[in-house]
């Protein structure tokens, strides 16, 4: 076991996840930045449909047209345009992006016993970096980790 998991950070730090790392710190960066500014905390929701197939396809990009990345782009793709539409067509996105309506359950954790946004904003504050920002930008990351692994074997016959 200890093997597989040093075997998973080195993908983790390689260079080939380089690229990867610094699109999800940019938007890490820009959810951040966004809610503090316009007090709404659900920019990353915008985005749930999207930056998978945008990580899948710099993969594809870097492979120099792997047929099996360019089948997951493919594929990752219309589900995320699916997904986005399926948003859009509920009033998920405005112009301008910040604006519009905030996911209710936002609401319902910040006045939580625990959180009590307005008793203890730094609390709030790290909840959103940390949470809302960090990890759930870190996991929609990691759903297109199939990705990086396809990478890593480019070339290989497709069975």
């Amino acid at each position: 076991m200890a093997g597989l998991a040093t075997e998973l950070y080195n993908d983790f730090i390689s260079q080939d996840m380089q690229d990867t790392w610094k699109l999800c710190g940019f938007w890490i960066f820009l959810c951040w930045i966004t809610s503090v500014l316009s007090n709404n905390y659900s920019q990353v929701d915008k985005l749930w449909s999207i930056t998978p197939w945008g990580y899948v396809w710099l993969y594809v990009l870097k492979s120099e047209g792997d047929k099996r990345l360019l089948w997951m782009g493919f594929v990752s793709t219309l589900w995320g345009i699916r997904l986005t539409l399926n948003f859009a067509r509920r009033g998920g996105y405005t112009w301008p992006p910040w604006q519009g309506e905030e996911d209710y359950r936002w609401e319902h954790v910040r006045n939580h016993d625990r959180m009590k946004a307005d008793k203890n904003p730094v609390r709030w504050h790290l909840f959103n970096i940390g949470f809302i920002c960090i990890y759930q930008h870190v996991l929609l990351m990691l759903i297109a980790a199939p990705a990086h692994i396809a990478y890593k074997h480019r070339g290989t016959p497709m069975t």
